[in-house]
């Protein structure tokens, strides 16, 4: 039965190669139309309590997942040349499309309490581009004597410092959020050449982001792969040394 099988599939080859070429170029032209998905899949039922729990979260506090965490480690953070630099870093990325706010050390405000106004009136700590080491010391003291920010901020003990880039919720799960991300690498990359220092970058905007672009680069090698070795199987079997 296999001796007649393969004897049928080499007689009829040309028709069925061509069947499968055209097979290949229509499943091809479909391929131009995939589209990433760029929200989160379900994972577990929707009826389940954990489930419903993250949903009354979202309810209450809002979506999550739209924070990139930026990572600083220096011994030198809070002298002149390294801050002045942190602080053009942090102002870059803000800059950049779909932040929509920010949180680091550069930025960090004390609330003083109005008396005649029976508030507190927020205040800026920092004031760079800093030229005096003198200033910057005594604004430093200010900042480490409010335990507010540590654990938030910075880690006293590894010395390690702490940005916080908020982003647009709607943009960051489009086809935008590559072009977000690499906006926001970019002034990080720039500031890793002129400080030397190493940055580290994290958050689950970032980490999708970054996955999701290689995923896509892998689909279309995989593609690729796919037409070459169509190729490659056609040419084998119109082979003319192959029997009839």
């Amino acid at each position: 039965m296999w001796y007649r099988l393969g004897k049928w599939i080499i007689k009829r080859r040309i028709l069925l190669l061509s069947l499968l070429a055209l097979a290949t170029l229509f499943m091809g032209y479909l391929a131009k139309d995939i589209k990433m998905s760029y929200e989160f899949s379900k994972a577990i039922p929707v009826d389940n309590q954990k489930y419903k729990d993250y949903q009354q979260f979202l309810k209450t506090f809002g979506r999550d997942g739209n924070t990139v965490v930026v990572g600083i480690h220096s011994e030198k953070f809070f002298d002149t040349a390294t801050f002045n630099q942190v602080a053009e870093l942090q102002k870059n990325i803000k800059a950049a499309k779909g932040v929509t706010g920010i949180l680091s050390v550069p930025t960090a405000v004390d609330l003083i309490k109005m008396d005649s106004l029976e508030k507190f009136q927020p205040e800026v700590i920092f004031h760079a581009p800093y030229t005096d080491q003198n200033a910057l010391d005594s604004n430093t003291a200010e900042f480490l004597n409010l335990p507010f920010y540590q654990g938030l901020l910075y880690n006293k003990q590894n010395q390690a410092y702490l940005i916080a880039v908020s982003l647009n919720d709607t943009l960051i799960n489009s086809k935008e959020r590559t072009h977000i991300i690499n906006g926001i690498m970019a002034p990080i990359e720039a500031f890793e050449k002129t400080s030397g220092i190493k940055v580290h970058v994290s958050g689950l905007p970032y980490i999708r982001t970054t996955v999701g672009d290689k995923i896509a680069h892998e689909l279309n090698y995989f593609l690729l792969g796919s037409f070459i070795l169509s190729a490659i199987t056609l040419l084998l079997f119109l082979d003319p040394l192959v029997p009839c």
